[in-house]
């Protein structure tokens, strides 16, 4: 991403507000994150991937398929090396986005800061930025599957800890 593009997104969603502020403490990372499947009631873990790309931060990508309905979420997590590092990678995830409609959300109970819309959140939590998407047409929010999973890191913030 380019200096001017990353500077306008910084001043577009107000990073000088959140950047470098978690309720994690900065010595608490998580690395090697898990997924059992056991983490979301009511969904199936269908399957989940570990990726290591140069130049980016370890990615765990993980499908989730609600139990009784064809809906399903795809929940990204880049583990990033600190809090600092998460919130500069969150404004390049937010660069990803073409649509105007994500906006910071300060009305749900998830992450340090958050931003998206009823099918996508993508929010900072510690040295993690998570993004929780739908992965099919569907109804359902997914706040609530957002809020789950940050919930499970707050509460397993060591190392190798199965989220």
């Amino acid at each position: 991403m380019h200096t001017s593009e990353r500077e306008r997104l910084m001043e577009r969603h107000r990073y000088s507000e959140w950047a470098g502020r978690s309720t994690v403490p900065a010595g608490q990372i998580v690395r090697q994150l898990i997924f059992t499947g056991d983490e979301l009631a009511g969904y199936r873990l269908e399957r989940t991937q570990r990726r290591e790309v140069p130049e980016q931060p370890p990615c765990v990508t993980s499908f989730w398929h609600r139990i009784g309905s064809p809906a399903v979420i795809r929940v990204d997590v880049f583990e990033c090396s600190s809090i600092d590092a998460a919130h500069a990678y969150l404004i390049e995830a937010l660069g990803e986005f073409e649509s105007a409609g994500i906006g910071r959300r300060t009305d749900v109970r998830f992450g340090d800061v958050a931003f998206g819309t009823d099918s996508v959140a993508l929010f900072a939590r510690g040295n993690l930025v998570i993004l929780v998407r739908k992965a099919t047409p569907q109804a359902e929010s997914v706040a609530d599957v957002a809020e789950t999973i940050d919930a499970i890191v707050v509460g397993r913030p060591r190392a190798g800890s199965a989220v």
